[in-house]
């Protein structure tokens, strides 16, 4: 196994946590859009218009996985992208449901890793997960 997949998992689960607990008018602007796509190594994020508010996570994050890149000896210059694919979906009748796929070309292979989360509003209307 690539030492790369050791740090896929927790990229997707910690991004997909963090945008849907902590960010309530990032998660908005998630939800109309539907869908975005985060280019983690070049810091931008599609659609554009987005770029603003995420730009402090997508830095965050991009500082992380070097982090990480580091503690298992791994060359940046190894990795030819990081992509993360957020979705949106919203429950039939309450919820929404949240799908992050983070996948990293490493030494010419893709690997990928996907994350799940849901949240929901309770009869209080406070968001539970």
């Amino acid at each position: 196994m690539a030492k790369i997949k050791q740090i896929l998992g927790g990229l997707s689960a910690s991004f997909l946590s963090r945008i849907t607990s902590v960010a309530s008018e990032v998660t908005k602007i998630a939800e109309s859009t539907g869908t975005f796509q985060v280019d983690l190594l070049n810091e931008k994020i599609t659609p554009k218009s987005l770029e603003p508010d995420f730009k402090e996570y997508i830095k965050f994050y991009r500082n992380w996985f070097i982090t990480q890149l580091d503690k298992l000896n791994i060359q940046l210059s190894e990795v030819e992208f990081v992509r993360l694919n957020v979705e949106y979906k919203p429950g039939k009748n309450f919820g929404k449901y949240y799908t992050c796929i983070v996948t990293v070309r490493y030494l010419g292979k893709d690997y990928s890793s996907k994350s799940s989360s849901a949240t929901f509003s309770n009869i209080n209307g406070k968001v539970t997960k």
